[in-house]
């Protein structure tokens, strides 16, 4: 057997007694280094050399091992203490006590070599504990940081916000001297944000560095295994990029961003110490870096939802294989989501949806969640939602299905339905993840677009058929150009009305009409108004008047505009007026909420217009059932055109009719001392 080395200090005055406890070790299989000292400076002097042991007798002339003994526990050290003594045994109880390992008496000194083993036994006893206690605290620090660390990290939804979180945190968890986070776009890494790079390689330059994936060993090796790369000593290393300014770089541990397991990036720790990181780093990276890669998906997630909501259905669907372990983070992206998404039961019922639900259709979940998605849908399209959701069922795949819905007041929308199966473990049939997209003014648009190309067609076809007409018979019989002049002119003059409207419209849409500010005397416009249309009046047997108002009707703004204003309205009233009818135009004034009010009035008898037509008015391209049966030109522009001028002036346009008596358009206008806008809408 070979002797176990033993580095022993000996408190004892006597050599011959320090001789017979060495011969004991070695007879007990020890192969001991040892220094004798029987002075508290000299016994202090080894006792700072760390010895295995010490063996000290109780008393010496100098000092006492009772003395000993607490000089070795002011110092902190654990070093095994046996008391030898000669005569007194209760010496070493009392030594025993205050913490010695051992005694034994002089005469006995053949249990030396057991009470030292089982003194360095209870040493590396108390060691072990002690380094398991330390690994427990380390552990639940660390765990504690990494916890910090996800709430830190998943407590925003900015990917700028979450790069700068990762290095802040980062720190807690490893300690290092620099850190940069790199995203890998195609084969290209580039750095997004870096920390301890400024005292090293001076200010941030411009652009952060970006390199070849293939270009960069490590970068490359990562992206094809998964794995985290240490380099303990980065100037030894054969695979190690060295780039002229980065010497100060010595140790390097980095690891692959991973979502859904494709490689988005890297996370790099150096230190300016060569061999700092080792494997324990490695282990503790890889968990930071699994808050990290779910920190950076919730990012990108609410990035795509803020951007199209086409997007989001897609990232939905992706996601729904883990929703049960995802639901809490999902949750905050939907709570943003503008448009309504429902996760559904198989029989319709509602599970549970987002805020966006309430805002669109004013119901609180509760309040629908047993009648089920069914009690939102228009009675006449119950049946396709049906036939929808029994195909997205019976299928299990992805359906759409545009279709009208009620909210809670009782208002229609137009309806963009969005169903996607999900497999629910423990159910055999899937749930449904629903998004409802409010299309209704999408829809407008549309209608509007159509009414437009109906009208603007219908209006353009008359006059440039009839111009095709003339054309053909001035080209056969040239001599009845000027039968044919006076028509024709009339012909372009409406597709001149046509295109003017049209293009008035679309320059107060655009801003592009200024306000030309005066003041402007109602009369005076009303009186030339009726004046330039007295002719025309008298040709269509009509008896055209004015009547200006008691007071003096003074409005600031812009003449030529609110002369195209009352020049719509009586357009309109000479075109629908009978033969023999009665047109007045009035100024008037009023007061309302203590504001002076001016305006003018076209009052006419024609055939009036249903209440059900009066609100749509002033739409774009509008035109009731009077303006289609009367043959009429016109495109439904000429109210909306004299809306907004009015809106313009801050002032209404209200009507007043009733069918088979006529109608009443007033246009109300600040008067010339009042700039409030007026208390209508």
């Amino acid at each position: 057997m070979i002797p176990e080395p033993l580095n022993v200090l000996l408190v004892e005055d006597r050599i011959d007694d320090a001789e017979l406890m060495v011969i004991a070790l070695h007879e007990a299989g020890f192969d001991p280094t040892w220094h004798r000292v029987d002075t508290k400076e000299a016994y202090l002097h080894h006792l700072a050399q760390e010895p295995d042991i010490i063996l000290a007798d109780y008393q010496l002339p100098q000092f006492t091992g009772l003395q000993a003994l607490q000089l070795l526990q002011s110092t902190g050290l654990d070093i095994p203490f046996i008391i030898v003594t000669g005569f007194y045994e209760e010496n070493g109880l009392t030594c025993m006590k205050l913490g010695a390992a051992d005694y034994l008496l002089k005469d006995r000194l053949g249990r030396l070599g057991e009470a030292v083993r089982q003194a360095l036994a209870g040493r590396a006893l108390r060691r072990e504990k002690q380094e398991a206690e330390e690994a427990e605290r380390e552990e639940r620090r660390f765990a504690e940081a990494l916890a910090d660390t996800a709430v830190a990290l998943n407590g925003s939804l900015d990917l700028d916000e979450v790069l700068d979180r990762v290095l802040e945190n980062v720190k807690k968890v490893i300690p290092h001297d620099a850190v940069n986070i790199m995203l890998l776009e195609g084969e290209i890494i580039r750095t997004v944000r870096r920390q301890g790079y400024e005292e090293r390689q001076g200010p941030e330059p411009p652009s952060l560095p970006s390199y070849q994936l293939k270009d960069v060993y490590y970068y490359d090796w990562m992206v094809k295994t998964g794995q985290l790369a240490v380099i303990p000593d980065t100037h030894h290393d054969p695979h190690w990029l060295h780039l002229p300014g980065r010497e100060w770089i010595q140790s390097y541990i980095g690891i692959p961003i991973q979502l859904h397991h494709e490689c988005i990036g890297f996370l790099n720790l150096i230190s300016t110490t060569p061999g700092f990181f080792n494997e324990k780093h490695g282990q503790r990276l890889v968990a930071f870096t699994a808050q990290v890669a779910t920190a950076l998906q919730n990012a990108r997630l609410y990035a795509a939802l803020a951007s199209y909501s086409e997007t989001l259905e897609n990232t939905v669907i992706a996601r729904t294989e883990a929703l049960n372990s995802a639901l809490n983070q999902l949750q905050t992206i939907l709570n943003n989501s503008p448009d309504p998404i429902l996760l559904v039961q198989p029989d319709g019922k509602i599970e549970t949806g987002n805020p966006a639900f309430k805002e669109t259709f004013g119901y609180e979940f509760t309040e629908v969640s047993q009648q089920g998605l069914l009690s939102l849908i228009s009675p006449k399209w119950a049946k396709p939602f049906m036939d929808t959701m029994f195909d997205v069922l019976s299928k299990h795949e992805r359906q759409r299905l545009e279709l009208k819905a009620q909210t809670q007041n009782g208002r229609e929308l137009d309806i963009d339905l969005a169903l996607a199966p999900v497999n629910v473990e423990g159910q055999n049939l899937p749930m449904i993840v629903c998004s409802l997209r409010d299309i209704t003014a999408l829809k407008e648009v549309q209608r509007m677009k159509e009414a437009f190309v109906s009208n603007v067609s219908h209006e353009l076809r008359t006059p440039i058929s009839v111009l095709m007409l003339y054309h053909g018979t001035l080209s056969l019989k040239p001599e009845k150009f000027h039968h044919l002049k006076d028509k024709i002119s009339r012909e372009i003059k409406r597709l001149d009305l046509i295109i003017e409207d049209l293009l008035r419209l679309s320059r107060l849409d655009q801003g592009q009409v200024q306000l030309e500010e005066k003041l402007v005397n109602l009369n005076q416009i009303a009186a030339e108004g009726v004046a330039d249309r007295q002719v025309l009046a008298e040709q269509k047997e009509l008896n055209l008047t004015f009547e200006p108002g008691e007071e003096a009707a003074l409005a600031c703004g812009d003449p030529g505009l609110l002369g195209q204003v009352l020049s719509i309205l009586l357009t309109n009233a000479l075109n629908y007026t009978p033969v023999h009818g009665n047109i007045q135009v009035r100024t008037v004034t009023w007061s309302i909420a203590n504001r002076p009010l001016v305006g003018f009035s076209v009052q006419d008898d024609g055939p009036g217009i249903p209440l059900e037509e009066q609100k749509k008015l002033f739409d774009r391209f509008y035109r009731g059932k009077t303006g289609h049966e009367s043959k009429m030109p016109g495109t439904g522009l000429g109210l909306a055109i004299a809306q907004e001028i009015a809106s313009r002036h801050q002032g209404e346009i209200s009507v007043h009719s009733v069918p088979g008596e006529g109608s009443t358009f007033t246009v109300w206008l600040p008067a010339a001392s009042s700039t409030d806008p007026l208390p209508f809408g």
